[in-house]
């Protein structure tokens, strides 16, 4: 609970068990862009539901202007609700003061898409990981605080001769472990990752990739892993959920969507990761055609592209119904689609 949150939102405190109540309850969330309720507005987030339990990875996939990042701030709680509600630990962050949210803050970090763009190029790296723990008064002392640091930044792969330097005096690999840093500074039990790799070159990826899974083990902290490139996500995700238009068009445990997706944006998403032999055809193709967003608020987002389209697609937004292996799909002619990957 957040009622007080100086005793319960604590780093350090006792993490629930995995099999219980999730830390994070995304419940039917929209967030509207302009108009009122919708009326006039741009639905950005759809009436998304997910869970992230305790020390898992749950990543958001989706091509650029489908939510992630949307929702993403929203858990952040940059943007509130239209509907729905987001819970941290069984509470409504949108309820929370000004206490309540500090704390909230504390627990809950965000890795950015850029480290160029992300750290101040004023501040040495030492300030940049000691800023939260300073906001939040976490040590009683310099020496203390920079034996922290130090540690940290030891388990972040930093050389602590790094740490009197600017960013600008460092790679983008570097600058990328230094916000990792920051965002575990003060022990939260979740991050938000928007894009964390994407800015980087392939073989820099690998390695904050490994980084990532390494202190998830152990610091027990869960993410919420947002990203376009699949190939990315198949090595770090628990569960993936697809998203298309602010929609929730497929989730399910990662290898098993990613060994029979049914939703046929899920497919060409999967088909889009590139492989190593130049002259291997795509297993599936779709349409490139694509209408406005605002027309297609009454159907599945992917009517205009579908290669298996019907006008019930294009009338009527499919509920997500519950197949094999924990996946849940909305498709109306998912049954009918052979979708295994070959």
């Amino acid at each position: 609970m957040l009622a007080n949150p100086q005793q319960i939102l604590q780093a350090g405190a006792a993490r629930p068990d995995p099999a219980s109540q999730p830390i994070l309850e995304i419940d039917g969330f929209s967030v509207i862009f302009g108009g009122t309720r919708g009326r006039g507005g741009l639905v950005a987030v759809d009436k998304v539901s997910l869970n992230v339990g305790s020390a898992q990875t749950v990543a958001l996939v989706g091509e650029s202007g489908s939510g992630k990042s949307t929702l993403g701030l929203a858990v952040m709680r940059h943007y509130l609700a239209a509907t729905g509600a987001i819970r941290f630990e069984a509470q409504d962050i949108a309820t929370f003061d000004k206490a309540q949210l500090k704390a909230y803050r504390r627990q809950v970090q965000m890795i950015n898409q850029d480290p160029y763009a992300s750290l101040s190029p004023r501040m040495r790296i030492r300030d940049i990981i000691a800023e939260p723990m300073k906001a939040h008064n976490m040590y009683e002392g310099p020496g203390e605080r920079d034996l922290e640091i130090e540690k940290l930044a030891a388990q972040c792969g930093l050389p602590a001769g790094l740490l009197d330097r600017f960013p600008d005096a460092l790679s983008g690999g570097q600058r990328q472990r230094v916000a990792i840093a920051r965002a575990l500074a003060l022990r939260p039990k979740l991050v938000v990752a928007d894009e964390p790799t994407s800015a980087l070159d392939v073989s820099v990826q690998a390695q904050i990739l490994k980084l990532l899974q390494k202190l998830k083990d152990e610091f027990g902290v869960s993410y919420l892993f947002i990203s376009h490139n699949l190939a990315v996500v198949r090595q770090v995700a628990d569960e993936v959920v697809v998203l298309l238009s602010g929609k929730v068009v497929e989730r399910g445990p990662t290898e098993a969507l990613f060994s029979k997706p049914w939703h046929p944006y899920s497919r060409s998403l999967i088909d889009a990761i590139p492989v190593p032999d130049p002259d291997a055809p795509f297993a599936f193709n779709v349409g490139q055609a694509r209408s406005s967003r605002r027309a297609l608020v009454a159907g599945c987002p992917f009517s205009d592209r579908c290669a298996f389209v019907t006008e019930v697609c294009k009338a009527q937004m499919p509920p997500l119904e519950e197949k094999a292996n924990g996946q849940r799909v909305a498709c109306w002619h998912a049954d009918a689609i052979n979708l295994d990957k070959k």
